[in-house]
């Protein structure tokens, strides 16, 4: 190495690199801690957040429910009547009038999917959903 000057600056420059990766190693593990720790938090909420979802999910599921009967009531209808009515609207791919509306005017209707929907029929020919 030659004079005694060379190499103690190259051992100082050795400890110095050997010093700045430690340090950045600490930073990273600490950083990766801290992130553990952040997500468990984190996690605990969206796990409260899917169950308040769920609940609020289950009430809503109920409320269309007694909704949906209470319309199925008023019009006359019943669970065989809207599967025929959603059998004859695959068959022919358009959507069907229940019994108290004409094909093609304003009034309730039952697609594929079985569910009822009012639909307004404007004077151009435009149809409007309600929900």
């Amino acid at each position: 190495m030659g004079s005694t000057n060379t190499a103690m600056t190259m051992a100082a420059l050795l400890l110095c690199l050997l010093l700045a990766v430690l340090v950045v190693l600490s930073r990273k593990a600490n950083e990766g801690l801290q992130r553990e720790w952040v997500d468990d938090v984190f996690d605990e909420d969206d796990e409260d957040d899917e169950d308040d979802e769920a609940e609020a999910n289950q009430e809503h599921n109920a409320e269309t429910k007694d909704a949906s009967e209470t319309a199925l009531e008023r019009h006359g209808l019943d669970e065989t009547a809207i599967k025929n009515l959603a059998k004859e609207a695959g068959k022919v791919g358009v959507m069907q009038a229940t019994p108290s509306t004409t094909q093609g005017q304003t009034g309730w209707y039952v697609d594929v999917s079985e569910e009822l929907q009012y639909w307004e029929v404007t004077p151009d020919g435009e149809w409007i959903r309600h929900d």
